[in-house]
Parts: C-alpha cells; sequence; structure tokens
C-alpha cells in the first residue's frame, strides 16, 4: 500500500502541475459556479482525491483513475462546450490518460 500511496501522490503532483491544473486543485466554489452542488453529485478536485487517498478510500489504480476522470467528467458536464474551464478539462483528461496509462506499468 505504501507503494501506491507514493507513486499516486507521484501521479497527482504531475497533473498538479499541468498548465490548467489550478481550476482543479481545490473544491469548486459555488460562488464561483451557480448551482454547481446542486447539479454535481460527487464533487472532485486533486485536494479531495489526496484526502481519499490519505484516508483510505482511494486503495488502487482503478479507483484512483475513476476519480480523476469524475474530476474532469463533472467539468465537462457543468461547463458549456465553449468555455475555458470545459476546454481546459479535455486537455488535461487526454494528458492524464497518458499518466495514467504509465501509472499503472509502475504501479
Amino acid at each position: 500500500h505504501k507503494k501506491f500511496i507514493s507513486v499516486s501522490n507521484t501521479l497527482l503532483s504531475n497533473i498538479s502541475s499541468m498548465k490548467f491544473a489550478s481550476t482543479f486543485l481545490q473544491p469548486v466554489n459555488e460562488n464561483d459556479a451557480l448551482n454547481y452542488y446542486s447539479l454535481v453529485y460527487e464533487p472532485r478536485d486533486l485536494k479531495t482525491i489526496k484526502q481519499m487517498i490519505k484516508d483510505g478510500r482511494i486503495t488502487n489504480s482503478r479507483e484512483l483513475e475513476r476519480e480523476i476522470l469524475l474530476m474532469f467528467s463533472n467539468a465537462i458536464m457543468y461547463n458549456k462546450s465553449n468555455s475555458d474551464v470545459y476546454q481546459w478539462a479535455k486537455e488535461m483528461q487526454r494528458e492524464t490518460d497518458v499518466l495514467i496509462s504509465l501509472f499503472k506499468e509502475a504501479e
């Protein structure tokens, strides 16, 4: 389990340093996103995902991949397709898919 935590922290650090990551570092502020928590039932951000690993709620690469995908899917679902956040989520998801493939090999 320690190896999973170490490798997953490296993965999340890599995601956190991506060009548009600042949008996904912290939970969404509903003052910035009207009705977000009414529309998104399982909000995710990188801080929450890191905490879920620390708390033992994410224990393997499959669960981690699901949570990361959920974070981007929420952004894509909530935001209009012509918005910056929508485009950032799509781009980061593509980049993250590559990282996750490497992560699974390293695990």
